[in-house]
């Protein structure tokens, strides 16, 4: 086995975490917002956005779950305008119902997957000042993480609905 074998065998999976937005800024340099405290660069080591990783220090919690809820409400009130607008047009309430909880599903894939992979936030991210980064490079998420991400969601939103 060669050396880069061996590393590519032992490397962790990258993850994604949240993180304020002000405290990339700081980071990245952007004048009056960089701390002579903060560590930069490889000698930093660690997981990006770990609990009391001293690149990332602004409390996030809250922040998670207002944009968590904000995202939310804006991918039902889709689906429900996407049932409303059909149900108007005098189709039956199973093809609203159906058409709606589709309006939601595309909305909110399209919302976490292309939108954060644009952006690096949804809607309730930017406005809550948060920015989703890779935890191993500190760098913007791939595509691959990002529709992961997505599909382990849906999946414990079934399984609980189901259990």
């Amino acid at each position: 086995m060669t050396t880069s074998n061996r590393d590519r065998s032992t490397r962790r999976a990258a993850d994604l975490v949240v993180v304020r937005h002000r405290d990339l800024l700081r980071l990245s340099g952007t004048p009056g917002l960089v701390s002579s405290r903060t560590p930069r660069g490889p000698a930093a080591g660690g997981v990006h956005g770990a609990a009391r990783d001293p690149r990332y220090p602004s409390p996030r919690e809250l922040r998670k779950v207002l944009s968590f809820a904000l995202d939310l409400v804006l991918h039902l009130a889709i689906g429900v305008g996407v049932a409303a607008a059909l149900l108007r047009a005098g189709q039956p309430v199973v093809v609203g119902a159906a058409a709606g909880l589709a309006g939601f599903v595309v909305a909110s894939a399209v919302h976490r997957i292309v939108v954060q992979r644009l952006t690096s936030a949804t809607l309730g991210k930017a406005v809550t000042g948060l920015r989703i980064i890779r935890d191993d490079t500190g760098g913007p998420a791939t595509t691959g993480l990002l529709i992961m991400q997505w599909v382990f969601g849906v999946i414990l939103i079934v399984a609980g609905l189901f259990s």
